[in-house]
């Protein structure tokens, strides 16, 4: 599969391709008007007025986890990109990761050093962690091999941005509102028979199946898995298989595979294109709701007349 090429893509509506910089891939969707992710549907969704807020305030939310995470995929699936990504130094006393320095130690060549790094959009490691990071990632490697055969560049493409333009009808009586829909594959097999597999790196205990079913509905991996699902399709005509592969953030770096069935991803279709007709409502009409919560009355929740019905 060529690197993506969006040239040609105002004029066609579809684009596809590998990503050798994923943060491009995120870039690049601010210069696309009304473009939508899973990631952005979700937070729309949740109250479209405070979403619009945070984009015109330029707001972005960024966890230590997320942090991780990033490190992760990266070594896994875009190691060619980690030289750029990060610096890999012993941290001298004194000096912050962001390149500040403390007003009774410094170190200033370091401090200079890691603060132009920060300041184009690199992260600082220390050895130690970055050597966690990497015995995660020969794990996760291992797994991919040995239990479907996968390996990055020879049976498999990683960071596959994906493209589309469509027309969202919201109400019988208006015009449909352009949206482009985009995702970004972590993993896409060359095999059509196996299913695109998106990597997630979690605190959760994998083994915790209601703990793991929790955070896919907390975080909406059910709208992702649906909608990338319905975006490859539409962009290559095959209808594929989806898979997670959950692993934990902490050693010694289990992992859990969970499969979307047919009934899953149908019920998860119908919530983002709910929400997708309401973000082109809102782009239609410059009104996004949400800014006031309506009243509602409390009520004893059950579990704690639970234990009001047990004590002595």
């Amino acid at each position: 599969m060529n690197v993506l090429d969006l040239s040609g893509f105002t004029a066609s509506g579809v684009a596809y391709g590998r990503v050798d910089n994923p943060q491009a891939y995120h870039d690049s969707k601010k210069g696309i008007p009304h473009c939508v992710s899973k990631s952005m549907l979700m937070d729309f969704a949740r109250n479209p007025y405070k979403w619009k807020y945070r984009q015109d305030e330029g707001i972005e939310k960024v966890s230590l986890g997320f942090r991780f995470g990033s490190l992760v995929d990266c070594l896994a699936l875009t190691p060619e990109q980690f030289q750029n990504s990060y610096l890999v130094e012993e941290w001298q006393p004194g000096v912050n990761k962001n390149g500040s320095v403390s007003k009774t130690k410094q170190d200033d060549g370091q401090a200079a050093r890691w603060a132009a790094f920060a300041d184009r959009g690199g992260a600082v490691l220390t050895p130690e962690e970055y050597a966690e990071a990497q015995k995660a990632v020969g794990i996760f490697n291992d797994y991919l091999k040995t239990e479907h055969g996968l390996v990055l560049g020879e049976s498999f493409e990683s960071q596959v941005a994906m493209y589309k333009t469509l027309l969202i009808e919201y109400a019988p009586d208006k015009p449909p509102v352009p949206i482009t829909i985009t995702g970004m594959i972590d993993i896409l097999p060359h095999d059509i028979d196996l299913p695109i597999i998106d990597m997630k790196t979690t605190s959760t205990p994998v083994e915790d199946s209601g703990l793991i079913d929790r955070d896919m509905a907390r975080y909406g991996y059910g709208w992702q898995a649906a909608l990338y699902c319905d975006l490859y399709e539409a962009i290559f005509g095959i209808r594929r298989d989806f898979m997670f592969e959950f692993m934990e953030s902490v050693a010694p770096y289990c992992i859990s595979e969970v499969r979307m069935d047919q009934e899953a991803l149908e019920h998860y279709r119908g919530q983002y294109m709910a929400a997708l007709r309401q973000f082109a409502e809102c782009v239609a009409t410059g009104i996004y709701p949400g800014a006031v919560v309506l009243p509602r009355y409390y009520r004893i929740p059950r579990w704690e007349r639970k234990l009001e019905g047990g004590a002595a």
